[in-house]
């Protein structure tokens, strides 16, 4: 599979994929950077990706206040070069698939919005959903992960408290208007293992820590405000969470191990986690030094490996000109590339 379209593939398939090959294949980048926003669109914010079994989805902000998406096979050919227009909004958006359509979220004004749109690239909701009324969303990426039957929503509010919701299919809020409180922090990333749903994020604690709560689909937060998964004597932000279908990985950026430049200003980890929310490796695993640090490394699984993707910032300068790089991590939490690979440079 294209290693572009690995890098950030949905991990909603882990549950039914899990049979490790004998031995891995290697990580290497099947040609140049595949456009997928039409020429000279400027975009804005972190784009999104979802996996609907046969393709993949790609949602991006535009600088002008536009939400928009595209469809790429995986062969890596976009089949919408000029975008598809979805609905406009102020925050950068969320995919994910729930088995017939991709619904997309996103913040607009302070509330999410949201907008489900066909594997033929039809959009169901024009104007886009009111997912949530006086949620007071700050003006962040959403997550979303989607269950046996709903989507879980997560956000972070101005008081910086960490908000859910469940949603239908057909974009119904199961939790009221503002959702349900499970934590307080920043950056929250879901997943869904077949049972539960698994948020992290990063919170004050010694420092920022890595912090973790499994939602139950009835929407019941099982670890009260949150856990923590990883408390280093520095600060650890922006985690990311996918599943293998059996236990969870949690990848995140580190202060330790950068080169102390103001932008390559720390380092990638990762721990597996269980199911049941017990961290499996500790110490952690150290996935890569000189990690550009502001903003997440992210976590997906493939199959077979998970692979955590990050950015690096090569130029002399030092002035977000930044290459992104990979590694992959089995499930055994075994690191399979002898040293990171760039993906795009």
């Amino acid at each position: 599979m294209n290693v572009r379209v690995i890098a950030l593939a949905c991990c909603a398939l882990a549950a039914s994929w899990g049979v490790a090959f004998a031995q891995a294949p290697s990580l290497t980048p099947e040609g140049s950077p595949l456009r997928i926003a039409p020429t000279g669109a400027s975009v804005g914010g972190r784009p999104a990706i979802g996996f609907d079994g046969t393709g993949f989805f790609v949602a991006w902000r535009t600088s002008s206040g536009a939400i928009a998406g595209g469809r790429v096979t995986t062969a890596g050919v976009a089949l919408d070069p000029s975008g598809i227009a979805i609905g406009t909004g102020s925050g950068p958006p969320s995919v994910a698939f729930d088995g017939t359509n991709f619904l997309v979220v996103w913040e607009d004004a302070g509330e999410i919005r949201g907008a489900r749109v066909t594997p033929a690239g039809a959009v169901l909701d024009t104007p886009a959903l009111a997912l949530t009324t006086g949620a007071d969303v700050k003006n962040r990426p959403v997550g979303i992960a989607f269950g046996d039957t709903t989507y879980l929503v997560v956000w972070r509010t101005n008081p910086d408290d960490l908000y859910a919701a469940r949603i239908t299919r057909g974009g119904a809020n199961l939790d009221g208007p503002g959702g349900f409180r499970f934590g307080r922090g920043f950056y929250p990333w879901a997943a869904f293992d077949g049972t539960n749903f698994f948020v992290v994020w990063h919170d004050h604690g010694n420092g920022l820590d890595i912090f973790g709560n499994r939602i139950s689909q009835d929407g019941s937060a099982l670890d009260g405000s949150g856990a923590v998964l990883f408390a280093g004597d520095q600060d650890q932000d922006h985690a990311s969470v996918a599943f293998d279908g059996t236990n969870y990985l949690v990848a995140w950026h580190d202060t330790r191990g950068g080169a102390d430049d103001g932008l390559n200003d720390g380092s990638a980890w990762a721990t597996r986690v269980s199911t049941g929310g017990v961290v499996l490796d500790n110490p952690a695993i150290q996935v890569a030094d000189n990690v550009r640090g502001h903003v997440p490394v992210v976590a997906a699984f493939d199959g077979t490996n998970f692979i955590v993707a990050w950015q690096v910032d090569m130029t002399p300068a030092k002035f977000r000109l930044v290459d992104v790089f990979g590694r992959r991590i089995a499930m055994n939490g075994a690191l399979v590339d002898p040293l990171p690979v760039p993906l795009a440079t």
